[in-house]
């Protein structure tokens, strides 16, 4: 995709979408031909190389292109015109280098094959800005022949930045594709599905997921990886969705809205009803594959957090009902947008305020029980903190005898006045033994307070959530 050809999603003339792709131009594959000869062929110097360009291409643009780079790199500039050297430069760098390699010595074979390296490496990095200024060239020309079609609805871009695109499909279905690409963990590829103006969102996913990030779910109907294949993903789904909508509205509005509302709630009812058996499903499917269109949205069970149920098992169940299902709560106002054209969507609304009304005491409670624990962790871990403190106390005397005797000392000396000194006082290596073993349960302790702190932050959150979408 967009290196050999262009998706093109179009119009037919019955007013349905079709997906296609177009070739890009082949045009100057002959001079990259010539080029790379010439590369390879120590007999031709840079400047043969820009003669064989120059002669062929005199158009000087800049595209401001991610091509060749991946979506997700950083710090993109595009492509402009190869740079070229006129015969008087050329002939200067090189004089530059012998001079250089003269002043340090260097034999007459050295400093000969030195140079003809150098002459190699300009006439490489020549010839990939050449190689990328045609790519940019042809696929820049495909993209302007398939924008002139009026059939054209759609098309794959290579834009570098914010770019923002708005398809009205039809009188019901509009397309919004959303990219940022070359600006490295910012980049992204989203797009955005309406329906008579009401946004059609993966409902289902906040319950087929361990994680999802109801906040990014609710922004987009679908979010891509970042890799150029991902245009015949997104542009497959755009014209399956629209012609049903098109075609078979009440099929559209059963499948997309009121199935996904469906299996959203029937995953709560789930989740609230029998939660360790859910929370096992999500642990058994932690290595499952996350399809493409959700990937940066959702996330399976880690290793660390199926290694944590283990001991966590209460607190983690309790997190993931309260998540689960005062997240549904964000999603209220988008619900009562589908109420308009699916009245049955208003049972859902009804049923998630009443299931966090419900849960309410529940999060409270467990939020108690946690508190207790990290109480009593706290105690456990200044307890531990103070034997750390009397093994100090005991081995500061030894300490500091041994580092005056390794005053002003060779290493070598030190290796032996330490091996004296322990054979003389052994207890120091008991301490420093109880030490490690002490410092280790400290962490260990911390640990545990960091990840209950957590739940109960996490809990606290959802409390706000009810408290805000609901008690209100």
């Amino acid at each position: 995709m967009n290196t050999t050809y262009v998706g093109v999603v179009s119009k037919l003339d019955n007013g349905d979408l079709s997906f296609k792709k177009v070739q890009i131009s082949k045009e100057f594959t002959d001079v990259i031909a010539n080029l790379k000869a010439m590369r390879d062929n120590p007999n031709r110097t840079l400047l043969d190389m820009q003669n064989e360009f120059t002669r062929n291409l005199q158009v000087k643009n800049y595209y401001y292109l991610c091509l060749p780079y991946s979506y997700s790199s950083s710090y993109l500039e595009g492509t402009k015109y190869p740079s070229l050297l006129s015969f008087d430069v050329y002939q200067k760098k090189i004089e530059e280098l012998q001079k250089g390699l003269q002043k340090e010595d260097y034999s007459n074979n050295s400093i000969q094959r030195r140079v003809e390296e150098f002459k190699q490496h300009l006439k490489n990095n020549f010839y990939h800005q050449c190689f990328d200024y045609i790519q940019a060239y042809n696929f820049s020309k495909t993209i302007s022949l398939i924008k002139s079609q009026n059939d054209t609805v759609m098309y794959s871009t290579e834009n570098i930045g914010w770019t923002t695109y708005n398809y009205p499909v039809n009188n019901d279905v509009v397309i919004s594709i959303y990219t940022n690409f070359g600006y490295g963990n910012s980049s992204y590829f989203f797009l955005g599905l309406k329906y008579k103006n009401i946004d059609i969102l993966p409902y289902a996913s906040i319950v087929h997921y361990y994680k999802a990030n109801i906040k990014e779910l609710r922004r987009h109907t679908r979010q891509y990886t970042l890799k150029r294949d991902s245009w015949n993903t997104a542009f497959d789904f755009v014209v399956n969705v629209t012609n049903l909508a098109k075609n078979k509205p009440e099929e559209f509005i059963q499948k997309w809205i009121i199935n996904e509302v469906n299996e959203m709630m029937s995953g709560l009812k789930r989740i609230n009803e029998n939660t360790e058996s859910e929370m096992l499903r999500f642990i058994n499917n932690y290595e499952n594959p996350i399809p493409n269109g959700f990937y940066y949205t959702v996330r399976n069970v880690s290793g660390s957090e199926k290694e944590d149920f283990a001991v966590l098992k209460n607190e983690m169940q309790i997190a993931l009902k309260a998540e689960k299902i005062t997240g549904a709560l964000l999603m209220l106002d988008k619900l009562s947008e589908l109420a308009s054209i699916a009245p049955q969507i208003q049972d859902a609304i009804n049923t998630i305020k009443l299931l966090n009304i419900e849960l309410l005491p529940e999060i409270e409670k467990n939020i108690g029980f946690i508190q207790t624990d990290i109480h009593r962790l706290n105690i456990e871990l200044e307890q531990r903190r103070k034997e750390e403190r009397d093994i100090d106390e005991m081995l500061k005397p030894l300490q500091d005898e041994l580092e005056k005797l390794l005053e002003n000392k060779t290493d070598s000396e030190r290796s032996q006045i330490r091996e004296t000194f322990v054979t003389i006082h052994p207890e120091i290596l008991e301490y420093r033994k109880q030490k490690g073993i002490i410092q280790e349960m400290i962490n260990k302790l911390n640990m545990s307070l960091f990840k209950r702190q957590n739940f109960v932050s996490l809990l606290s959150e959802c409390i706000n959530n009810i408290n805000t979408y609901v008690a209100a």
